[in-house]
């Protein structure tokens, strides 16, 4: 989350006008953007792999592993895997709304 301090300095830049006189930059866009920029890094979606399938992934990869190699690969597993999707999705939701952007899933978009 911002914070007090960049959440201030966040509205003075989303409350300027886009310039009529210099269209090819804005500040406002060009820190809205680097924003935008630093949340899609976020992990927000649900993972795709099914529970199974992991399993199945863990038990091939461990077979004849050291301890070294099985906790190497416990770790990226954890990693890629080991976070709350819908904790996150709604970080990403209070992220953006700091700056007034409403996220809206795709799937409501179509109905």
């Amino acid at each position: 989350m911002l914070s007090k301090t960049e959440h201030t300095q966040a509205a003075i830049i989303l409350a300027k006008k886009h310039p009529a006189y210099r269209r090819a930059y804005s500040d406002r866009t060009a820190w809205l953007m680097a924003y935008m920029s630093e949340l899609a890094y976020l992990k927000f979606d649900k993972p795709d792999f099914e529970s199974d399938i992991v399993e199945q992934l863990v038990r091939r990869s461990l077979r004849g592993a050291t301890k070294g190699t099985r906790e190497k690969i416990f770790g990226i597993i954890q990693q890629r895997l080991g976070y709350d999707h819908a904790a996150e999705s709604a970080k990403l939701q209070r992220l953006l709304q700091d700056v007034g952007i409403h996220l809206e899933p795709i799937s409501k978009l179509n109905t």
